[in-house]
């Protein structure tokens, strides 16, 4: 998703504004947790462009996360401060191989999250404090990556809501937390 970095630096309130004019058209039927194929085409078509839209709103300037293992491979390849696009274009930055970035929240999560609030909560101030809170990328080795996927892809750990996190009853990290990652820096700086 090269385009989604320009959203980087772009402030949460702008970002809410976006998405609150394509939530508008938010189909009833995502709301009523039905099966992806139960779903009607426009439905269907809508959640995979709204899945889009959210990945990229929820992309900082700044890693929210940075495991062990990333940091390490960064060390030994005289790296301090890590860019986002050399991790994302690794074929022509090859000192960035063997990492990638991830969202912290699966969009898959935020998705069926907001479909299931009322329309009426889906207000410019509520989706600017939301899209702050769930937005973030973790740097992390492919390694990490496998082992996250193969325990909870597109998921949050059991006994983990997205509520908590957004409460701050649970960590942000819950995901890597439960799958063993470990993290060397972290940031929850609100920058955009």
């Amino acid at each position: 998703m090269p385009w989604t970095k320009n959203f980087r630096g772009v402030d949460y309130k702008k970002r809410a504004e976006y998405l609150h004019n394509y939530l508008r058209q938010l189909p009833d039927e995502l709301g009523q947790n039905k099966s992806k194929k139960s779903l009607t085409p426009f439905a269907h078509g809508y959640k995979d462009v709204l899945s889009f839209i959210v990945g990229s709103l929820c992309v900082r300037s700044e890693y929210r996360y940075i495991s062990n293992g990333a940091r390490e491979l960064l060390k030994k390849n005289n790296i301090e401060d890590p860019v986002y696009d050399h991790v994302y274009y690794k074929q022509s930055h090859k000192e960035y191989k063997g990492l990638t970035h991830e969202h912290t929240i699966p969009t898959s999560v935020i998705v069926e999250y907001l479909a299931t609030l009322d329309k009426a909560q889906l207000t410019v101030e509520y989706l600017t404090d939301f899209i702050e809170k769930v937005s973030g990328i973790a740097l992390i080795t492919t390694e990490e990556n496998k082992e996250l996927n193969k325990k909870m892809k597109d998921k949050l750990p059991s006994g983990t809501t997205l509520d908590a996190i957004l409460q701050g009853k649970k960590p942000h990290s819950a995901r890597y937390d439960a799958a063993g990652i470990k993290m060397a820096d972290t940031n929850h700086g609100a920058k955009a």
